[in-house]
């Protein structure tokens, strides 16, 4: 099951969560506080040095960050 790290109220977090419900996808939402600094902990920015949301965190624990690049990857191989 895939992990998506973000925050309710970013635009970008939401259109991961779009997609995965449209394709059907079951998924785990892990709250990310942008307002609270959450994105610079250490264990995140292991997840996305870059330290944005979203993150997707795959089954085999590699992480893919930036929503077009998300949304690329979800999609492949759907209509």
């Amino acid at each position: 099951m895939f992990k998506v790290y973000g925050d309710y109220r970013s635009g970008n977090c939401y259109k991961v969560k779009l997609m995965l419900h449209l394709l059907g996808k079951p998924y785990e939402w892990v709250l990310i506080d942008i307002l609270k600094g959450e994105t610079q902990s250490e264990a995140f920015l292991a997840k996305n040095p870059n330290g944005k949301i979203p993150v997707l965190e795959l089954d085999d624990g590699t992480c893919l960050w930036e929503s077009n690049a998300i949304l690329n990857y979800l999609a492949d191989g759907s209509e």
